[in-house]
């Protein structure tokens, strides 16, 4: 078949056409750049473990806590006391997280992440546990929750569980949501700590359940004036 001059002029401007068509983005996938990745879609972060409690007997460490999922594991961090150094415990899939105490090895500072498919979560918060046959022992709730205008670095169970075990008492601990949720039952323990430090705002720093969970505890001894502030009667900040 012979085209005339005409027709083949055309023809290369209909060719022309449709070839910027194409590349307007209409069959764009017919053009793709092999030497250009396809795009990765952003996984969400893994979730941290709620509910942390840590407590220690019978020279057994137990951490516990609410699973994310079953498809992830956990690694447990612990945190060496006076030094910046950490220390991974392993990796386990499941809660409880169950660990023996060596001889002479009395104090723990731990942490848990998520762990999925080489995905790593954020960090929980620190919490601890000590464990010296005969001392009496005490509860440490970390109620420190607030992010916003403060400079929370979850770690405040080092100072109040260090201060604790020098001054010849035992530890376990707790996140506040752990106490809510009914995980630790606070009559068990003739001393509570509850870290607040800059939770509060200008007239409360417990939440209701808190306040009941406190407040019905008969053998708790607490300075009016911490009553005064849980139950709203001091409305001065400066207070």
């Amino acid at each position: 078949m012979i085209f005339s001059r005409n027709a083949m002029s055309k023809i290369t401007i209909y060719t022309l056409i449709i070839f910027s068509t194409l590349l307007q983005g209409q069959h764009s996938a017919i053009f793709a750049d092999p030497s250009i990745p396809p795009s990765i879609k952003k996984l969400p972060p893994l979730n941290a473990p709620v509910n942390l409690h840590i407590s220690s007997t019978n020279n057994k460490i137990k951490i516990n806590f609410s699973e994310v999922d079953s498809l992830v594991d956990y690694e447990l961090i612990r945190i060496i006391k006076k030094t910046s150094d950490t220390l991974s415990l392993g990796i386990f899939s499941n809660s409880p997280i169950v660990i023996n105490q060596k001889e002479n090895d009395n104090l723990f500072f731990l942490k848990i992440r998520t762990l999925k498919k080489g995905r790593k979560g954020n960090y929980t918060e620190l919490l601890g546990t000590s464990l010296i046959e005969g001392r009496p022992k005490i509860l440490i709730v970390n109620g420190l929750d607030r992010v916003q205008g403060t400079n929370n670095t979850f770690d405040y169970i080092l100072q109040h569980g260090s201060a604790v075990y020098e001054n010849g008492y035992d530890f376990d601990s707790a996140s506040n949501e752990a106490i809510i949720n009914g995980w630790m039952d606070l009559s068990n323990y003739k001393i509570v700590n509850w870290i607040l430090g800059e939770e509060g705002v200008s007239t409360n720093s417990f939440d209701e359940k808190e306040k009941y969970l406190i407040e019905r505890q008969n053998k708790r001894k607490v300075s009016k004036k911490i009553i005064d502030f849980i139950s709203g009667r001091i409305n001065d900040q400066n207070n």
